[in-house]
């Protein structure tokens, strides 16, 4: 008799997790029917949408939240995507959008680059300052990580550019060249920095601008390769 009880309580409770799931997977009351879109710029309403699979009218419950995410970040200009839901009928797709910090030069087009190394976009004409010269590119993809011969030039470009920020004068660099693990800064004024390796790099962009400020110029070039005695010459 206890048998027969844990048998039928065993049926009942299938039968109601059937019906549960009937209920909340086939009932069109979940069905979605708003999906707006936040945080975009660069990247298209239009491309978000079909990247992430989510269409009007599917159940909310079985968006595969993890594949829409991974969907929307290919998108080049995406560094990162979330989901917010708004029960029962709308959801929100966020973004954040990447943002370029330079144009490196590969041949005849340049690859525009956000923090992360990732190609945004990927053009004939610079769509941003500075320009990046002496990076041998192995693989320039829209929506991909830039590679190179040897990646810790990567590494000695980024520690200068964010120096460089920390310094406000980012806006005053036009290209920057990287040459056996050196780092020459050509300015928009045709001013020159020589800036040699990495180590040391706040401290030599320190010593630049605070003599740039003394003495105001607009040509020749300063050697910081030892920020304690910096050197001017007008070639």
């Amino acid at each position: 008799k206890r048998k027969r009880k844990t048998s039928l309580f065993i049926i009942k409770f299938i039968l109601v997790l059937a019906a549960l799931y009937g209920i909340f997977f086939h009932t069109p009351l979940l069905n979605i029917q708003n999906i707006y879109v936040e945080g975009n710029v660069a990247a298209p309403r239009e491309s978000i949408l079909a990247a992430s699979g989510i269409v009007p009218g599917q159940n909310i419950l079985k968006i595969n939240k993890k594949a829409a995410i991974a969907g929307i970040e290919k998108i080049a200009y995406v560094s990162s995507a979330k989901i917010k839901y708004a029960f029962p009928v709308s959801i929100t797709l966020s973004v954040n959008e990447g943002r370029i910090i330079a144009s490196v030069k590969n041949e005849d087009t340049y690859a525009a680059i956000d923090a992360s190394l990732k190609v945004l976009d990927v053009c004939a004409e610079p769509k941003a300052f500075p320009v990046v010269e002496g990076l041998n590119v192995q693989k320039s993809v829209t929506g991909e990580k830039l590679t190179i011969d040897e990646e810790g030039n990567f590494d000695i470009l980024l520690s200068y550019m964010d120096v460089l920020e920390k310094h406000g004068i980012m806006g005053e660099v036009a290209k920057i060249t990287v040459d056996a693990g050196e780092i020459t800064l050509q300015m928009h004024n045709s001013v020159v920095v020589k800036c040699g390796d990495s180590s040391d790099a706040d401290y030599k962009i320190a010593a630049y601008k605070a003599a740039i400020e003394k003495q105001p110029v607009s040509i020749g070039t300063f050697d910081v390769t030892n920020p304690a005695r910096i050197v001017y010459s007008i070639d």
